[in-house]
Formats: C-alpha cells, sequence, structure tokens
C-alpha cells in the first residue's frame, strides 16, 4: 500500500535522496537567485537538464524552518541565465518536515521506491486554484495512498530512482503551466478546462519505479501509446471529413462526428505493469465519458500495451459483459485480443467503406 511520510526523518531522507537524484542528472549546479509573487527572494543551488518536454530548470534552497521548497521551471530551448535577474518558478511544490494537510508537496513510498507527489493545491495569478479543478485537469496522475490513516488522493509527479525522472519532471511542469493558462482562461469552471475537445500529444511521462526486483512500470510509456493511436486512428480515417480524432483533459483519444462534436468512439489507454485496480478504474471511466461526451451508442475501447495481458487477459468477459471493447498494442500496431486489426474493428462501428 502506497504511504504519505510523516515521519520528520523520512521526509529528510526522501528530500536528500531527491536532491542527489537531481545532482545527478544536473552535473554542475549554479547558485541563482529564484524571486516569488510575495518580491521574496532567495538564492538557490540550481540545476539544469534536458528533458522530452524541454530545458528544465530546479532550485533547491537551503532547508527552512518548517519546510522545504522545490522550484521548477519550463523552457523550450536552453538559456543561458542572467545571475542579476531573479529566476520565477513555474510550479513550487513545498514539503513540509511533518504532516501538513495545508502543504502542497509530499514524498510518497510505494514499496521500497519513493515518488515526489503533490496534493494539487497550486497558485496562478494570485489567486488559489480551487482544489476540484486542479484534480481533474490530473485525473490521469492520480494515485491513491494512506494519508494518517486515511486513503486519499495526491498527484503524481515521478519515482526518485526512475531512469525517466527529467522527463516526468518536464511533462508535470507542462501540465502545471496549462492548468494555470486554463484557470487564466476559465476560473473555476473545470469545464471550461476540460470539457473541450482538443488536437496535440499527450503530456503524461513515463512513470518507472526501480526496485532490488527489477523495474516496476507505472503508467509505462502512456503518451507515446496514446500518441501512437491517434496516428493510427488518423490514418484509418482519413479522407472521412465527418469524423476527427480529438482528445480532452480526460478522454485518452475519441473519434468525433462533426457537426455536433459528439464522442462515436472512445478509448482508455492503461499501461501499469500490474492492473488491478487501474482495469476498474478505466471501467468508471469509460461509462463516465460515455455519459458526458457521447450518447448510448458511443462504443468504448479499453487500450493496453501487450507487455501487460501476457499470456491472456482474464477480464475480457467482463468487459465484454459490459459493451466494452479491449485492444491490445503490438509492435506499431492495434488489435483486438482475437487478431483482428483495428481497421476491421471500426469500420463497421463507423460504417466505413
Amino acid at each position: 500500500m502506497r504511504e504519505i511520510l510523516t515521519a520528520k526523518r523520512e521526509i529528510n531522507n526522501a528530500i536528500r535522496e531527491f536532491r542527489k537524484r537531481i545532482a545527478s542528472i544536473g552535473g554542475t549546479p549554479k547558485q541563482l537567485k529564484w524571486g516569488f509573487p510575495n518580491g521574496n527572494k532567495v538564492i538557490c543551488t540550481t540545476y539544469f537538464f534536458t528533458s522530452i518536454r524541454g530545458e528544465v530548470t530546479v532550485g533547491l534552497p537551503g532547508v527552512w524552518p518548517s519546510r522545504v521548497p522545490h522550484l521548477f521551471r519550463l523552457t523550450k530551448e536552453q538559456t543561458t541565465p542572467d545571475s542579476h535577474i531573479a529566476l520565477t518558478p513555474d510550479v513550487e511544490i513545498n514539503i513540509p518536515l511533518e504532516l501538513d494537510g495545508h502543504v502542497s508537496g509530499v514524498y510518497v513510498r510505494d514499496g521500497k521506491a519513493i515518488w515526489l507527489c503533490s496534493r494539487g493545491r497550486f497558485n496562478a495569478f494570485r489567486k488559489t486554484i480551487p482544489l476540484k479543478v486542479a484534480l481533474a485537469h490530473f485525473d490521469k496522475w492520480l494515485v491513491e495512498a494512506n494519508d494518517a490513516d486515511q486513503m486519499g488522493k495526491v498527484i503524481s509527479v515521478g519515482a526518485l530512482d526512475s531512469p525517466s525522472l527529467a522527463d516526468d519532471l518536464g511533462y508535470f511542469i507542462e501540465a502545471v503551466k496549462k492548468l494555470k493558462d486554463s484557470f487564466r482562461l476559465h476560473g473555476n469552471e473545470v469545464e471550461g478546462i476540460e470539457s473541450h475537445w482538443i488536437e496535440g500529444e499527450e503530456f503524461e511521462g513515463t512513470k518507472t519505479k526501480v526496485t532490488k526486483g527489477g523495474a516496476t512500470t507505472y503508467e509505462f510509456l502512456h503518451g507515446p501509446i496514446c500518441n501512437a493511436l491517434g496516428d493510427a486512428l488518423k490514418s484509418l480515417l482519413q479522407g472521412q471529413h465527418q469524423y476527427k480524432v480529438r482528445r480532452s483533459g480526460n478522454v485518452d483519444r475519441a473519434i468525433v462526428e462533426s457537426p455536433g462534436d459528439l464522442a462515436r468512439v472512445i478509448f482508455e489507454v492503461k499501461t501499469a505493469s500490474s492492473l488491478g485496480p487501474q482495469l476498474y478504474s478505466a471501467i468508471g471511466q469509460l461509462l463516465s465519458y460515455r455519459a458526458r461526451y457521447g450518447n448510448s451508442h458511443t462504443s468504448l475501447f479499453l487500450v493496453l500495451p501487450i507487455e501487460c495481458v501476457g499470456g491472456g487477459f482474464q477480464q475480457q468477459s467482463l468487459f465484454e459483459s459490459l459493451g466494452i471493447g479491449v485492444l491490445i498494442r503490438k509492435g506499431a500496431g492495434f488489435a483486438q485480443l482475437d487478431g483482428s486489426p483495428l481497421e476491421t474493428v471500426l469500420k463497421p462501428l463507423l460504417k466505413l467503406k
């Protein structure tokens, strides 16, 4: 069971481990000035490294009395900072040195792995983004963890020993920046943030933890699989102008019909190596998405990488009984468990020739 660290010694150990990991990624640091909206400035040990989403800057101030800030910036290009100008963080994750539910940052133990996580408390334009808005935006990042003897949900940023931590941080910072931009445009309305269809790549990255027993993957290559599925759908629908391939803040991929933007087919991608709770979560998500984005005729599909099913998929009958199809990604393509390719599956549903 995942558990939020509350003992001061364990929290300090996790902070030290995070700093060691960032140092191993970022190399030689600089001592640079960072500024905050309240006008305060502080000199931080600052690291720079490249992620799949751009150049990540991490500022690590000295230990503060009750909390330790972790400061993050993301830029699309490498920049040479001016030592006279204070850097401004895109994201600030503060870690309390003892249990404090009002402070956003936490470290979570999952077996022998330690994850950096956030409770979802973000500020934008001198306002606090409502928690329900932030958690809805990060729906696919949420994990359950024991929080002082009660279960709660937190946003998983990345495992400290993950080989993909640099990319995980890049994806997370980018997602927070999108949340803040959406909040500026739409305010407290969750619908304004995530109900409309959009194009573009997924921001989810690889979530990997490494233990003595080997590597275990959480949300393994979720973004790339979503993007590959999107490309496959666009190729299939080429020339079919009544259909568009879209996603939303919740839906991984959907085939949307024009006019009306009604979802004809909805796809939910799950990639955790231990699928138990993820599968039941997928059922609830897909049924909810159909009610929100489609109608009773909307087709639903769970999409899994071939590594997740191994020698078979024991829950196939359960999903079929609920009207949910199962697609497997094998190599560059997608097919049903019986080997029927994506084209064969979708053409009758969409009445394509």
